[in-house]
């Protein structure tokens, strides 16, 4: 009996694998044919779609006084739209606004542009975007660079590299004392599973300072490039309808000064396994 039931799922086996190699790339053909029937739809029918809005502002300034309250002229861009181009949703975020000077401070002109194109469970970030990497690792940030994110069925991948903050001198003729800082760059990733609220997500998030993005500009003021490392987890288990349990742990390892030596720790954990340089 035995050696029949060996040789019968060896036979199940041959025949599972025979199936696949028939049926498999049947399969594919569908799924391949289907997508070609959807593309022609749409380019029959409503190939490019474009949603959102559009907002275009100005103000002009004119004051007799000394020290001007407000710019002379400001102007802002402001535009939240989704592209549909076949089926691929890419959402678009643009922020521009003008510079000038007031109360004998040079306000920055700035400008903020980001696209998001999404097909099934993949997404592409491009420019100025945010993702989360956990409560305690990279939450409610925004980075200029590129990421992604994975969602292929319970599975979970988020990953993106990019500058943090730009990097911008003090200006003691401003109305208050604005700190030095560089430019700091980051990357992270976060891959897990998810499935309503059971999850076990793992997050590892490194971010540094570029020590020569800004040039001294008082001796006096000691600033120091620094760096830091967060390892993190999320758990979540569903107990009852309305009732689940949820966990945070994370440990972080700062740098003040990257270019002290004895500030940089030579224990493989301290250094969170040579991640802190």
């Amino acid at each position: 009996m035995e050696m029949i039931s060996i040789k019968t799922m060896r036979w199940c086996r041959v025949l599972c694998l025979l199936t696949a190699i028939v049926y498999a790339p049947m399969i594919v053909a569908q799924d391949v044919e289907r997508r070609y029937q959807e593309i022609q739809e749409r380019l029959d029918k409503d190939p490019f779609k474009v949603s959102g809005s559009l907002g275009v502002f100005g103000s002009n300034y004119i004051s007799n006084n000394e020290i001007s309250r407000a710019a002379p002229f400001s102007g802002r861009v402001l535009a939240a739209l989704n592209f549909d181009v076949l089926g691929i949703q890419a959402p678009f975020t643009l922020a521009l606004s003008t510079g000038g000077r007031a109360f004998n401070y040079t306000l920055p002109a700035y400008s903020f542009v980001g696209l998001s194109p999404t097909y099934k469970w993949a997404t592409l970030h491009i420019g100025d975007r945010s993702l989360d990497l956990g409560k305690y690792t990279f939450s409610r940030q925004s980075f200029k660079g590129v990421g992604v994110e994975l969602k292929p069925n319970v599975w979970r991948l988020k990953a993106f590299y990019g500058r943090i903050r730009r990097a911008k001198a003090q200006d003691f003729r401003g109305i208050q004392r604005i700190e030095p800082f560089y430019q700091r760059m980051g990357g992270g990733f976060q891959a897990g599973y998810e499935k309503n609220q059971d999850k076990i997500l793992f997050s590892l998030f490194k971010a540094w300072d570029k020590p020569n993005s800004i040039a001294p500009v008082d001796s006096s003021i000691q600033v120091f490039a620094g760096e830091n490392v967060i390892l993190s987890m999320l758990a979540s288990k569903q107990l009852l309808e309305r009732l689940f349990l949820e966990a945070h742990v994370a440990r972080s390892g700062f740098t003040e000064n990257v270019n002290d030596a004895a500030n940089v720790s030579t224990s493989s954990i301290q250094s969170f396994f040579n991640l802190l340089d």
